[in-house]
């Protein structure tokens, strides 16, 4: 098998109902040259069983002293990708071709890191909002936090050494 381009990790607990969802989701990206590796901080669910049965991700992380950034920060030693983000359990892409165009990006412009907007949908009320990014400013980062969503960001992994600060 040919090394991933793309690392994707997905910190879980007790979710095994959208994370079934999401691993649907992402079968359907065209892009398929990408590794899902699961972060899961103990999960009581059946979500590890089912994971192993089913051989639906290429690694499964688990400990029960995993939070969601531990978690990260513990599958970003494993990401065999030179391009790696992180989507929740309970998030997934409407856009198929999103992988395709990330790669692009890396690859052919050299992004070293790249995000994009994203759409909320309560399905409970029947609301959809889009969100589109601000230009970046680093001053973006002190002043209004991250301005985008995390499951849009993707970062090249020469900086996988940084970790989340816990």
């Amino acid at each position: 098998m040919r090394k991933p381009l793309i690392s994707l990790i997905t910190p879980t607990l007790n979710d095994i109902q959208n994370l079934k969802k999401l691993l649907k989701n992402l079968k359907k990206q065209t892009f398929k040259n990408f590794e899902h590796i699961i972060a899961d901080g103990g999960s009581t669910d059946g979500t590890v069983e089912y994971l192993k049965a089913n051989k639906s991700v290429n690694k499964i992380i688990t400990s029960k002293d995993l939070n969601m950034y531990k978690g990260i920060n513990k599958a970003l030693d494993s990401c065999e990708g030179q391009v790696i983000g992180y989507i929740n359990s309970d998030d997934q892409y409407n856009d198929y071709e999103y992988f395709k165009k990330i790669a692009y990006y890396f690859s052919k412009e050299k992004f070293d890191c790249l995000y994009s907007g994203y759409k909320v949908i309560d399905k409970e009320n029947k609301i959809e909002k889009v969100y589109i990014p601000l230009k970046f400013k680093s001053r973006y980062l002190i002043t209004l936090g991250m301005t985008f969503c995390q499951h849009s960001f993707f970062w090249n992994s020469k900086f996988k050494k940084k970790k989340f600060n816990l």
